[in-house]
């Protein structure tokens, strides 16, 4: 039953971290990379390694979206104060700490809308 949902799903959104480990199993374990799976890298660190473009050069995945890890959006879920920590960050500017973390939830959610057409179907 499951895989018939996911089948007939408009999207499959995958969240995985940075470790190459579970990326390796998650691919080696999915059943087949199909258009409706959209990727994203949470808790992403630029500096690693294993940044973005090394991903998709070694994985073959050109569609995938970072989110990076920024500790006070952490504190604000230890908190259950996530709501709060949108609402006062949404307008972070490149100068603000917590940007790199905005623009990524930004640009992910900007992607999945894209992808599945929501936008299109308001207008």
């Amino acid at each position: 039953i499951s895989m018939k949902i996911l089948e007939k799903s408009d999207i499959v959104v995958i969240n995985l971290n940075q470790n190459i480990q579970v990326i390796e199993d998650y691919l080696s374990n999915c059943l087949g990379i199909n258009e409706n799976l959209f990727f994203i890298l949470g808790k992403y660190d630029s500096d690693s390694k294993f940044n973005l473009k090394a991903i998709k050069k070694r994985f073959g995945i050109s569609d995938i979206y970072t989110i990076p890890y920024d500790i006070g959006f952490a504190d604000a879920c230890s908190e259950s104060r996530a709501v709060d920590f949108f609402i006062r960050n949404a307008e972070a500017d490149k100068f603000d700490v917590h940007y790199p973390f905005i623009s990524g939830v930004k640009e992910t959610a900007e992607a999945i809308i894209n992808r599945i057409g929501i936008a299109e179907k308001r207008a």
